[in-house]
């Protein structure tokens, strides 16, 4: 999937309000190269951002069903994040008010949503003392691959938004110049936040940003379970023999082929 603008924006949302409501991650930042004035740039991607989505949401896609689509897609994520919390019920306290993501709240809801997803799934892989408290190991690695199929989902519903399948020049003439900013924004904002946070793996969490010693997220279809015995091998490595319930409606005499075959 492309570059997902809605996400892009979430992570600058993420950031920003991190840093405005902790002045002690605020001052780090500043140390390692987050001026004053890249975080005022900030706001200005982030409201440009949004308003080219709007735009092309309003002029060039009418049909609401895509709301609708993206709006049960954010409440998915939602309840992934209360079944997180509840898992993780056990961590110290600190851990628990990062995770819930109170300091954010944007008007966007989506964007909300995005932007505490994303918290929690890099807080989650960085703090190994939250995993012991979900469960080192198959737990942790679960709940992370399920909270990321779902903010994939979320991800390709609100491409929607700005990838019409009609108009689609339009769109992206609007959409272009306001992704190829907020990735720019991002990019030298979470460099910044990787030099100010590189020994406090937490604190990289909280603003939405992994490190090289994260737990692995994604790419893991050769774990993917079979069944209850988590067997990876077919029950049967053999080739199955042709059997005469497989040609009924696809072969033989019936109405929809032609040739031998069972009835």
């Amino acid at each position: 999937m492309k570059s997902n603008l809605y996400r892009t924006l979430a992570r600058i949302e993420l950031m920003r309000a991190t840093l405005e409501h902790h002045e002690a991650l605020l001052e780090s930042a500043r140390a390692a190269g987050y001026t004053a004035s890249m975080h005022d740039a900030g706001e200005e991607v982030l409201g440009e951002g949004l308003e080219a989505i709007h735009e092309v949401a309003a002029e060039l896609q009418p049909d609401t069903t895509v709301h609708h689509l993206i709006h049960t897609a954010a409440t998915e994520v939602e309840q992934w994040m209360e079944h997180a919390l509840f898992k993780a019920r056990g961590a110290e306290a600190e851990a628990l008010t990062w995770l819930r993501g109170a300091d954010l709240h944007h008007a966007d809801h989506t964007l909300t949503v995005i932007a505490r997803a994303v918290r929690m799934q890099a807080f989650i892989r960085q703090d190994e003392a939250l995993q012991r408290a979900i469960g080192a190991g198959r737990p942790v690695d679960d709940l992370l691959q399920r909270g990321n199929a779902l903010m994939t989902k979320l991800a390709r519903l609100t491409q929607g938004l700005v990838s019409p399948s009609a108009h689609a020049e339009e769109a992206a003439a609007i959409i272009g110049p306001a992704q190829q900013a907020a990735e720019a924004w991002l990019e030298a904002a979470e460099s910044a936040a990787l030099k100010a946070f590189a020994a406090a793996p937490e604190r990289l969490g909280a603003v939405g940003v992994v490190g090289e010693d994260a737990l692995p997220m994604g790419g893991s279809g050769q774990r993917i379970v079979r069944h209850q015995q988590s067997h990876r091998e077919a029950p049967v490595p053999v080739h199955s023999p042709p059997d005469p319930g497989w040609s009924c409606g696809r072969q033989g005499r019936n109405v929809n082929n032609s040739g031998r075959g069972f009835h």
